[in-house]
């Protein structure tokens, strides 16, 4: 599959929260973890689980900056 997103982020799905419309899925990835927000209904399309394999594509319009 291709896709125009460049901002992609390899991880392992290290936990996920499943709930009745929504599901917080926690990403582990090489410089920390990222967690996403997505419905239930394609968390479970994705057969998602700890463990999976999978990408985390950053829509760059949708992403905030905080200077520390």
């Amino acid at each position: 599959m291709k896709i125009s997103g460049r901002n992609q982020i390899p991880g392992i799905v290290r936990d996920i929260e499943f709930g009745d419309v929504v599901s917080s899925v926690t990403i582990e990835y090489e410089c920390g973890t990222i967690t996403s927000i997505i419905t239930t209904a394609s968390a479970r399309e994705l057969r998602l689980r700890p463990g999976v394999c999978v990408s985390a594509l950053i829509k760059s319009t949708d992403v905030m900056i905080i200077r520390e």
